[in-house]
């Protein structure tokens, strides 16, 4: 059964949020009207968006938003609900305007008007509209469209929408994939020196880095597929030095599901884009095959500038979404999307994947434990599953380690995996 929408103006932004709350989300049909006879007299499930109500239909007050087609800063007026601040609040049967909500999180509108930056030219959780509303760590889009699900059926019972299935999805960040075996013999000697005064003996014999084999083990356990980004640049002084020893990484390569590889875009390749080609191509000469997917080194994201330059070199899909400093939400959904190129306003062929938390988010910028990091990411997990959403993690193979710095986070990772995996809860 399709939907009709009344609007007084289409827009490029309208169709683009139209098509992911109503078509991606709830996976109904619509079509949209500008006739208000039409739209009137149609028997057909329906409400209208617009700045005033028609009869007595389901009425969205419409905030101005979705019809410009300019970017500035946004005049944001809210609503206290459920916690936090709902943004663009107005007076229709849902106290916010949720299509420009949700346009102004999905889009990173404000990342295109703000000029406050962290050290490395990124935009930082803290800075967001939805960790100063309270709202980060809720895929609110999502939560929002359920809501609003609710308002259709009360009104039209009969309505049937698609009913989802929480998903999964584990990556690994491959930033140094071995910590001796790619290195020279002297460094080999250095680093086996510095353990043994530091009385850690079983790494002697066992590289700490070397975690894949475990990965597979919990793959098969869990009933998952891993993916890995890997890091193929090294030209910059955050980029990882070349390696001696080549020949470990091309076969670690090779033993790996090529179905699961993504280029991980070093943090030289934001200086110069260039450089994305050259790793891109570089990968792919060990696979075999047309490496697709991608994350940021870093979690380097400059809007419309990352993202343009990866669909340049042919990659569709992109797992960067989420920042480095804060888990949760970064574009205030679970639900992967096609970007919306802002600059352009137009709709283009990148698909994001949300990512949820990052290792690095939850030690090294909340400075919290193994304990309250598991408490950290079950609340994440557990948001993601009233949803019915997908939860994506961002691990480094060294954090699996359980060496050195991120010794006991082995664990953290695996009651992760289990917690995530437990079907009663899904």
């Amino acid at each position: 059964m399709s939907l009709l929408i009344y609007t007084e103006t289409l827009s490029t932004r309208k169709n683009y949020i139209f098509q992911f709350l109503i078509g991606e989300i709830l996976g109904l049909t619509f079509q949209c009207t500008d006739n208000e006879q039409v739209f009137l007299k149609s028997e057909l499930p329906k409400f209208s968006y617009g700045r005033k109500r028609l009869l007595n239909e389901i009425f969205i007050q419409e905030e101005s938003l979705l019809t410009e087609s300019y970017i500035q800063k946004q005049t944001i007026n809210f609503y206290c609900f459920d916690g936090y601040k709902l943004p663009f609040s107005t007076t229709g049967d849902l106290p916010f305007d949720i299509f420009s909500a949700a346009f102004y999180l999905i889009s990173r509108y404000e990342e295109y008007v703000s000029e406050e930056k962290d050290q490395y030219g990124r935009f930082h959780g803290k800075q967001s509209l939805a960790y100063q509303c309270g709202f980060l760590k809720r895929p609110v889009i999502d939560e929002w469209t359920y809501m609003f699900l609710k308002l259709l059926r009360e009104r039209y019972p009969s309505l049937e929408y698609k009913k989802r299935k929480f998903n999964f999805q584990p990556t690994l960040d491959i930033d140094m994939p071995f910590y001796f075996r790619s290195e020279s013999w002297n460094r080999k000697i250095l680093k086996a020196i510095k353990l043994s005064l530091k009385l850690d003996f079983k790494f002697l014999f066992r590289d700490p880095f070397d975690v894949y084999t475990d990965v597979k083990k919990w793959d098969k356990k869990y009933g998952l597929q891993t993916r890995y980004f890997l890091l193929m640049g090294n030209k910059h002084q955050l980029d990882n030095p070349i390696h001696f020893n080549k020949k470990p990484f091309e076969k670690l390569i090779s033993e790996l599901d090529p179905e699961s590889l993504g280029l991980h875009p070093s943090f030289q390749s934001n200086l110069d884009s260039s450089e994305i080609k050259k790793e891109k191509q570089a990968l792919e000469s060990i696979v075999g095959k047309v490496i697709k997917e991608s994350r940021q080194h870093y979690l380097m994201l400059n809007l419309p500038v990352t993202y343009r330059n990866l669909l340049d070199n042919g990659i569709e899909e992109d797992y960067t979404m989420a920042f480095a400093d804060e888990p949760g939400f970064r574009a205030g959904t679970c639900t992967p999307f096609f970007w919306y190129d802002l600059g352009r306003e137009e709709i283009t062929a990148l698909k994001i994947f949300p990512t949820v938390v990052m290792d690095q988010t939850l030690k090294r910028y909340q400075q919290l434990n193994a304990e309250q990091a598991k408490m950290e990411i079950f609340e994440l997990i557990q948001n993601v599953k009233k949803v019915n959403g997908t939860f994506i993690s961002l691990w480094h193979n060294e954090s699996v380690g359980d060496f050195g710095q991120w010794k006991d986070w082995k664990n953290v990772y695996i009651e992760m995996l289990e917690f995530a995996c437990k079907t009663e809860n899904n």
